[in-house]
């Protein structure tokens, strides 16, 4: 990240010393550059904390898994690895309004409704569970029964 930020600074230092007005980079060329730099980031939070869930770093995956929600609301690994960490440490009922949000805001993925199926077992809510579980099938694309 610090790589990162190293590098739009000297883009933009090149740009003031170097160029003017005439030349400056088109917005729509600066706007790919910035989502190109949200997509990157996203990615490093995911894999930061893959590798700290891994290590065994629970509060380090989950900042990392937060921070990687910054750059995209929609990230299902990050919301799937993040309802994961709470439903392991004994807070399922936080999972479920994790995944509820990202329902609520239209991603409705397969692991999303899969991970709220698990949720809502480890509670006891079967008819919920059952329900999760079948929302998960009807959206895999192949579902292996």
């Amino acid at each position: 990240i610090l790589f990162i930020i190293t590098f739009l600074f000297f883009l933009f230092r090149m740009n003031k010393v170097w160029g003017d007005s005439s030349k400056q980079v088109p917005c729509v060329r600066s706007n790919q550059l910035v989502q190109k730099l949200q997509r990157a980031n996203e990615t490093t939070w995911n894999l930061i904390g893959t590798l700290a869930l891994e290590k065994g770093q629970v509060n380090v995956a989950k900042d990392s898994f937060s921070r990687s929600l910054t750059f995209n609301r929609q990230n299902t690994t990050a919301i799937v690895k993040l309802a994961y960490i709470f439903r392991k440490f004994h807070e399922p009922r936080k999972a479920i309004e994790i995944l509820n949000s990202a329902i609520r805001a239209g991603n409705e993925k397969e692991e999303i409704w899969s991970s709220m199926g698990h949720s809502h077992l480890i509670l006891g809510e079967y008819k919920s569970a059952f329900d999760s579980y079948q929302k998960a099938l009807i959206l895999a694309k192949s579902p292996k029964v």
